[in-house]
């Protein structure tokens, strides 16, 4: 949940200059698998389950940007080596442009977030590599990071 309030920070930001959208690729703690203690979700068994699972995810994680939902086969989360979780950022080019560190560990949406890790990886946060690519705007300079 940190990690989305952190993502929620730089789309608020940055979304005036760039498009977000969370691709939910499936539940990583579902109560019939790797559980946790406050998991809450069953694995979903077909793509309508797994539709409106992402769908509540985005609500809970009060994302104010579209959710995109893998398929069953997980097709997205093996091609781009994105389970459980990992921020990319594609180029106007259709080239990928950055490509975090897969979470949770290295997941890193903010400066802030880096500087927690537990695991000493190189690169940029995403909002260190938006602050460099997108140049800022006045509109910019009254969000607060």
């Amino acid at each position: 949940m940190r990690a989305s309030v952190d993502v929620n920070k730089v789309h608020q930001r940055f979304g005036e200059r760039a498009q977000f959208f969370q691709v939910y690729l499936r539940e990583a703690h579902p109560t019939d698998g790797w559980k946790m203690k406050n998991s809450k979700i069953k694995d979903p068994l077909t793509q309508l389950e797994r539709n409106l699972v992402a769908s509540q995810c985005g609500k809970q994680l009060k994302f104010k940007f579209p959710t995109i939902v893998d398929t069953m086969k997980d097709a997205t989360a093996v091609r781009w080596a994105a389970w459980p979780e990992r921020i990319f950022v594609i180029g106007v080019d259709g080239k990928i442009a950055y490509a975090g560190h897969q979470g949770p560990w290295g997941f890193w949406p903010t400066n802030r977030f880096k500087r927690s890790g537990r695991m000493k990886l190189k690169g940029d946060s995403l909002e260190a590599f938006l602050e460099k690519t997108l140049p800022e705007t006045s509109k910019d300079k009254n969000v607060q990071p």
